[in-house]
């Protein structure tokens, strides 16, 4: 059975992770599962100054452990920040009205995810319905999601996946979305994805452990459907989120025997270049990097990997129909610098790229056929992030 899971932060520090043995609150984990490295008790060890416990003596059993000294750390105040998060409730209601349009539409004939153009767009606006509902407390996005996913419906879609799936091209890109969605929907409880999810994991492990060094270089550059980052990132996610730590363990392993050592091919620092395609490669490969690598190992890379200096500005006139993507999509991944970081550059960089997008309508509301089929799922994802 699958577990709920909230916020990625949490289910991170599973006890079977490497890097989680600091508790979120100070507390000590016991020496045998703390780590050597970040060992939380070397910091918060018994001392006789500043003793809370007046009614021992100097004698005290050195064995017996005193708590650890809570420090809070107070940020300054951020106004910008603050706006945004006034505001971001307000975006969500905003993008939700052509996801909500779309994904009634008879685009295809698929039983479940017939519309907005395409079997993945449909899965992503299924998915921002949930993650909608969630967000902004409101039960009737999931209900829309539920007149969907009739049991009759999510049998066909099972079917049909098993005969061959709906559209071939949907392993990786539209495998990953659905195990994003699979993850969603399991916090409601329901468990009617789980069969067809564990048939696209099957298939998407397949595609990633299959790919030759030459196909995983390819694929780790590509800002579009073939972007390796996150087929591993979503297998991760989903391993998690249902307790299967070999799954886990295998996308772990590759991310640091695969991706890791692949930095100069794709550094943060060839971000700004990236403007072709709807995925920023090298930022994915960041966030994919700081979520799935044990805590030690992430900080490491993040001490040379994340430039200091870089500057990325958002794209007020996209080329392309893809490119309407890239602002939002590039917040997808912003926030994870910032927060290992602890640099608020990136974090005004997250800002600006959603608020810029959201003040172009004409690239998220209109143009069915180029736009309001898909980046608003992308939108709501980029927003979701910041609750997090």
């Amino acid at each position: 059975m699958m577990r709920h899971v909230g916020a990625m932060a949490a289910a991170v520090c599973i006890v079977w992770l490497a890097g989680c043995g600091e508790s979120q609150d100070g507390e000590e984990d016991s020496a045998a599962d703390a780590p050597e490295d970040g060992d939380a008790t070397n910091d918060g060890d018994a001392t006789n100054d500043g003793d809370a416990t007046n009614d021992t003596d100097d004698g005290q059993d050195a064995s017996d452990p005193e708590p650890d000294e809570i420090i809070d750390v107070v940020e300054e105040p951020d106004p910008g920040w603050e706006r945004f998060v006034e505001a971001r409730d307000g975006y969500l209601v905003m993008l939700s009205e052509p996801i909500l349009a779309c994904v009634v539409l008879d685009d295809t004939t698929n039983p479940v995810f017939h519309g907005c153009i395409d079997w993945h767009s449909a899965v992503e606006a299924v998915w921002a319905l949930h993650v909608l509902g969630r967000l902004l407390d409101d039960p009737t996005y999931l209900a829309q999601a539920e007149a969907l996913l009739t049991t009759e419906a999510v049998a066909g879609e099972l079917a049909q996946l098993v005969d061959g799936g709906p559209v071939p091209s949907e392993i990786p890109y539209g495998y990953s979305w659905f195990l994003a969605l699979a993850v969603e929907r399991a916090r409601t409880g329901a468990t009617d994805l789980e069969p067809l999810a564990q048939v696209v994991s099957s298939r998407l492990l397949i595609h990633v452990t299959g790919l030759t060094r030459a196909q995983i270089d390819g694929a780790l550059r590509a800002g579009d459907y073939a972007n390796l980052s996150w087929n591993v990132l979503n297998l991760w996610i989903w391993a998690v989120a249902t307790g299967d730590v070999s799954l886990a363990t295998q996308m772990q392993d590759f991310t640091r025997n695969e991706i890791l050592p692949r930095e100069a091919l794709c550094p943060v620092s060839r971000t700004p270049a990236d403007v072709n395609e709807f995925f920023p490669p090298c930022l994915h490969r960041a966030r994919l990097l700081l979520t799935v690598l044990p805590a030690d190992e992430a900080g490491a890379w993040a001490e040379t990997g994340i430039p200091a200096d870089l500057s990325l500005v958002p794209l007020e006139a996209p080329t392309l129909p893809h490119t309407a993507g890239l602002n939002f999509s590039r917040s997808w991944d912003l926030l994870d610098l910032y927060e290992a970081s602890h640099d608020r550059a990136w974090r005004d960089m997250y800002m600006d790229h959603v608020q810029t997008h959201m003040a172009l309508p004409q690239y998220w509301r209109e143009e069915y056929l180029y736009y309001a089929h898909w980046v608003p799922q992308f939108g709501v994802y980029a927003i979701a992030r910041s609750y997090e």
